[in-house]
């Protein structure tokens, strides 16, 4: 699917319940498709719709289990440089859409790692974040990895189940 098809059109609403995206089933129906095989070659489609709902949350109409979907599929075949991404998801989106990232998608594959990456980029308020976590309570990527692969199976059967198709 073409950037184009998924960018962030506002249809022009003013009435909160019909505000959104012209491009919303697009969004939807690519991050599904992304969703039944997760694969490197996916990861900027994924940046692109996450950043778009970053930019756009007050507008978007995109529901919470897509753009989780979206986060999920990306923190798989992450690069460090996505932890700045997930930042942003969590701490400059709406109320909303920054509860669906979690913290261990932050942290990364490896926190010492992503650490050494944020001093490097001067990311100080990313590091005091990673600082006050208790670790002791979040997963390690891999458990992470799984916990994503079973909401991202179950999702996907929720929305056939709900008849909730559009491809």
């Amino acid at each position: 699917m073409k950037k184009q098809e998924l960018e962030f059109k506002f249809n022009g609403e003013t009435d909160w319940e019909k505000m959104g995206c012209l491009n919303e089933l697009s969004r939807i129906k690519e991050i599904r498709r992304i969703a039944r095989e997760v694969k490197k070659s996916d990861r900027s489609i994924l940046r692109y719709i996450i950043e778009q709902n970053i930019e756009y949350s007050a507008e978007l109409e995109l529901t919470p289990q897509h753009y989780r979907l979206a986060l999920l599929c990306l923190f798989k075949i992450m690069e460090i440089e996505d932890t700045v991404l997930f930042y942003k998801a969590k701490f400059e989106a709406d109320f909303d859409t920054g509860f669906e990232a979690c913290p261990e998608m932050i942290v990364g594959k490896e926190k010492d790692q992503t650490i050494k990456y944020l001093h490097e980029r001067k990311h100080n308020e990313i590091i005091e974040y990673l600082e006050e976590l208790d670790y002791s309570v979040l997963s390690s990527y891999e458990e992470f990895c799984l916990k994503a692969d079973k909401y991202i199976e179950q999702t996907l059967k929720n929305i056939e189940t709900q008849n909730l198709k559009v491809d």
